[in-house]
């Protein structure tokens, strides 16, 4: 595995490149810690890293809100302890971690952060519920909205505590508390108003640079962010069903898809085909 050191802003960031031969086995890993995932229930707060949601579904979530606090956590793949880990078997952990966290590079790295804060994430909604706050999570960037901002200094508390209580710790420097009145928020990068969701003007800027220089790759890239799709997916199950003639089947239920791309599709398609191989090995096997 060749390990890559990105210099950015004077700070060093570690990069694990799996070879191939070990991307094939770990990206089935990946399928079976999606698996995992599935069935200890996705929670409506989480966005990143799962089928049906993205940065546009995130910040969709905080339209009509006065305040808004971003917050970001150190270090966030690095400071997943192996105990957040419990519901993965001990096989898996073995070959996706490394000196004890998942790594960055690691195809396997986004889920099992997601399955770390599975817990947390579910102690922050509760707590949120009954403020009237709204919280959602894409990767390590914490969004956090309300009309009442008390009500949000509370929560941002909490959740620092929390947090620390599970070895996490937010990045003071990028926490940034935004009030919407007269102006439109930012959050994962996308510009927030009172009804509506749309790409910043740097964002349509670089659109436009791109398609001035023809750089075609580019400009579908800017493109599919700047339209601020959201790819649409319902509670993706599989069920055994049984045919006319007695036999039994396996069918994959993932809802509608709208306004995504081949590659979203893609992705869609293997994992449901692979959740169908998981089922037919247990009740089968």
């Amino acid at each position: 595995m060749k390990v890559v050191q990105i210099k950015k802003g004077g700070k060093v960031r570690t990069i694990y490149m799996p070879s191939f031969r070990e991307l094939v086995y770990l990206n089935d890993v990946k399928n079976q810690l999606d698996w995992i995932y599935l069935n200890m229930g996705v929670p409506e707060c989480v966005h990143g890293f799962w089928f049906g949601r993205n940065p546009a579904s995130n910040a969709t979530a905080h339209i009509g809100y006065r305040y808004t606090y971003c917050l970001d956590m150190k270090d966030f793949f690095d400071s997943i302890q192996e105990g957040l880990l419990r519901n993965v078997p001990k096989s898996l952990r073995k070959l996706s971690l490394i000196k004890g966290a998942p790594r960055q590079g690691l195809p396997t790295s986004p889920i099992l952060s997601n399955i770390a804060m599975h817990p947390i994430d579910l102690k922050i909604m509760k707590m949120a519920h009954p403020s009237n706050v709204v919280y959602t999570r894409y990767a390590d960037d914490i969004t956090i909205s309300s009309n009442d901002l008390g009500s949000l200094e509370r929560l941002k508390n909490c959740i620092g505590y929390t947090l620390a209580q599970n070895g996490l710790r937010l990045n003071l420097k990028k926490t940034k508390l935004q009030d919407g009145k007269g102006k439109r928020r930012v959050i994962t990068g996308l510009s927030v108003g009172e009804s509506d969701v749309r790409a910043t003007y740097k964002h349509r800027r670089k659109l436009r640079a791109a398609a001035h220089k023809n750089k075609m790759s580019a400009v579908r890239g800017w493109q599919g962010w700047c339209q601020c799709y959201i790819p649409y997916s319902s509670n993706i199950s599989v069920e055994p069903v049984t045919d006319i003639n007695g036999q039994r089947l396996f069918k994959a239920s993932k809802g509608d898809i709208i306004c995504c791309s081949n590659t979203y599709r893609g992705a869609i398609r293997r994992f449901t085909k692979k959740c169908e191989e998981i089922v037919r090995e247990r009740l089968c096997g």
